[in-house]
């Protein structure tokens, strides 16, 4: 992620940072179950999906602990 996304996701609500790590959850998952049948080509998708729940799941958990 860019600086300029991590800058949008500290101003956003507990309740919206916590439906996109869910959302996030779900799509690492589906990535996983369809790599067999049908592999990506771009082999660094749940890489980056992981990366990217990683940093919202921090700046929830920094918002969580300032309130």
């Amino acid at each position: 992620m860019k600086k300029k996304d991590l800058v949008k996701l500290r101003e956003e609500t507990i309740e919206s940072l916590t439906k996109k790590a869910h959302v996030l959850k779900s799509e690492i998952a589906r990535m996983i179950l369809d790599w067999k049948s049908n592999p990506p080509k771009n082999t660094n998708q749940i890489s980056n999906k992981k990366r990217e729940l990683a940093n919202v799941l921090t700046i929830l958990r920094q918002k969580q602990l300032t309130i």
